[in-house]
């Protein structure tokens, strides 16, 4: 009896397997083990809920005196009346991979690719963190502006948010919070700066989302700008993200099977799959 078998052959690697096994492999390969996973932005969502008595408590902010959204230039944050809000929980839409700015302002694009299971550990992490600044690694950027007000000359304003991860905060603990590692970075006249820490969090996993939930702390790049108020607790953060999964290997193999299957012929064939490395 003759035996349909194929040649894989993966960069340097070769090797003959028989078409059976190359099925059962594809179809008992966890597709949903260690598998990295883009956001779907138009199914995300984040609320900030304030506690602007408490961020009045700790710092000179005592006013949210206006939002905005991604449309707004610039030049007209400190002037237009804005869009109507209420309080205390401010929505904020999860930004696409490509964004336009408008003049004057920094959209931060969504660049995350994660495996939804394991958040932190596979979130690429911030390649700088000096306290008041935090960059690079990947983020979930965020529409929003924020304008406020309180004990101090003219409006301060932050937003074209960027939530990123910064594992030397992961454990710290300030003003009675346990830092996450998640930062919420404000891009918005000084751009990286460090707006709150995401405190005692809440990471949901799972295969088609996740989602993570915590305190808002001012953190130091807010704390900096008004002089005062780091580690205060001013509201809570969550964030709930769908993923679209990428292709797995199994999923690949799959494929090159199933390929391998339409191409038989009645005395049998002989194939060949290659997938050169380049």
């Amino acid at each position: 009896m003759k035996t349909n078998s194929r040649k894989i052959s993966i960069g340097s690697f070769s090797t003959t397997l028989p078409l059976v096994t190359l099925l059962t492999l594809a179809l008992f390969t966890s597709p949903t083990s260690g598998n990295a996973a883009t956001l779907n932005f138009g199914s995300s969502s984040s609320v900030l809920t304030l506690d602007m008595s408490a961020l009045g408590s700790a710092t000179p902010i005592n006013t949210l005196d206006a939002l905005f959204d991604n449309s707004t230039p610039g030049a007209n944050l400190l002037v237009d009346p804005g869009l109507h809000f209420t309080l205390p929980n401010i929505g904020m839409a999860v930004n696409p991979a490509t964004v336009v700015s408008p003049a004057g302002r920094t959209l931060q694009n969504t660049t995350l690719d994660v495996d939804p299971l394991n958040v932190s550990a596979t979130w690429g992490a911030a390649t700088s963190d000096v306290g008041v600044f935090v960059s690079g690694g990947e983020q979930i950027g965020f529409e929003g502006m924020l304008r406020f007000t309180g004990s101090f000359p003219g409006s301060l304003l932050s937003g074209d948010f960027a939530l990123r991860y910064s594992p030397s905060r992961v454990g710290v603990v300030r003003g009675g919070g346990t830092l996450s590692g998640f930062v919420l970075t404000s891009n918005i006249d000084f751009a990286n700066v460090a707006f709150a820490d995401i405190a005692n969090a809440t990471i949901t996993p799972g295969s088609s989302s996740f989602s993570i939930s915590g305190d808002l702390l001012v953190s130091d790049g807010l704390s900096y700008l008004v002089s005062s108020g780091l580690g205060a607790d001013f509201g809570s953060f969550s964030l709930t993200a769908a993923v679209v999964p990428e292709p797995s290997a199994a999923s690949l193999l799959l494929v090159f099977a199933l390929v391998g299957l339409c191409c038989m012929r009645a005395r049998g064939i002989r194939a060949r799959v290659c997938w050169k490395a380049r």
